[in-house]
């Protein structure tokens, strides 16, 4: 079909490993509680996961639909 480039993967990557970490271990709270722990989106943010379509000149990273 496609092929993702190199960028591409090590964000999808990057993306499991915070997932793993970060999310799964509190996401039967999380779901139970309807409600995340708002730090996580800081965290997100701090990892630039919030800003991905956000074009380089606000301060977002500019990358693909794909890589988000």
């Amino acid at each position: 079909m496609f092929d993702l480039t190199d960028e591409q993967r090590q964000i999808g990557d990057l993306a499991a490993e915070v997932a793993a970490r970060e999310i799964a271990p509190h996401s039967a709270r999380w779901d139970r509680e309807a409600a995340l722990d708002p730090s996580i989106y800081r965290r997100m943010g701090e990892m630039g996961f919030l800003g991905m379509l956000i074009p380089p000149d606000y301060d977002g990273l500019g990358l693909d639909t794909w890589s988000y």
